[in-house]
Formats: structure tokens, sequence, C-alpha cells
């Protein structure tokens, strides 16, 4: 995975994490889950996104995976209350998880 270190979510809470050609999520971005409102991972490789993404970034209001390899979403991506917007397009969802739609 590529070092970002010094990358932290702008003065917005967005954390701008696109064409970077992960092919899972780094958990160092858990660290963030205080003040990360915007996440964009699109434009990687991702095949799975981590349960604990759900658990841990309860202030996430907007989840940009659009153009990863994704078949399906976390089942608890649901339980993001403050999420309102979920970019996913270019990947290959089988469904949706229920909870959201």
């Amino acid at each position: 995975m590529e070092d970002y270190e010094d990358t932290a979510p702008d003065s917005s809470g967005k954390l701008e994490l696109s064409h970077l050609g992960w092919t899972q999520v780094d958990h160092h971005i858990f660290t963030f889950a205080h003040q990360l409102l915007t996440l964009d991972l699109a434009y990687n490789n991702l095949t799975e996104l981590p349960n604990q993404m759900c658990s841990s970034l309860c202030l996430l209001s907007e989840l940009n995976v659009s153009c990863n390899k994704l078949s399906c979403l976390p089942e608890n991506v649901g339980t993001l209350q403050h999420l309102h917007t979920i970019k996913a397009n270019g990947n290959n969802l089988n469904s949706l998880p229920s909870g959201i739609g």
C-alpha cells in the first residue's frame, strides 16, 4: 500500500484515498473515526470492505467506493446513522444489504 501516514481528513472531514491501486482498505483510516465525514476510496482495486469500517466510522455521511471490484457491501452499512450517500457505481454489486435502498 502506498505510504500515506501524513494524510488526514481535510477541514471539512473529507479523506481522499482514490486512485491508489489498493486491494484492501488500510486500517489506518480508522484512527480518524471521530472526524471523518466523507471517505473517497474510488478507483482502487478493492474486492471487499471490512465490517469494521461500518462499526468504527460512526460519523460518516458520504462513502465513495465507485470503480472498484466489489461484489457486495458490508451487511452492516445500513447501521451508519449519518450516512446519506453511497457511490458504488462501476462495481459488480449483485445486491444491496438490507437497511439501505
